[in-house]
């Protein structure tokens, strides 16, 4: 899909440590488009920005995207 490579490129146009917001909005667009897997893939690749770019391992905003690979997982 034309707009998912979009985010990706300007994602990968930000300096680090980069904003999640471009991979929720994938994962968004998969959960769309029906796409379970890619969603949760997406919704894992911000777990490691958080973790890698901003070394935010726990907290609320590790949770909520947890909690929504959780939901996709069991749906």
């Amino acid at each position: 899909m034309k707009t998912i490579g979009e985010k990706i490129k300007a994602f990968d146009a930000q300096e680090k440590p980069r904003y999640t917001d471009y991979y929720e909005s994938i994962a968004q667009c998969h959960i769309l488009l029906g796409q379970k897997k890619e969603a949760i893939q997406a919704y894992k690749k911000v777990l490691q920005i958080l973790k890698e770019e901003w070394q935010i391992r726990f907290g609320a905003s590790v949770d909520r995207i947890n909690e929504k690979i959780q939901k996709l997982a069991q749906s």
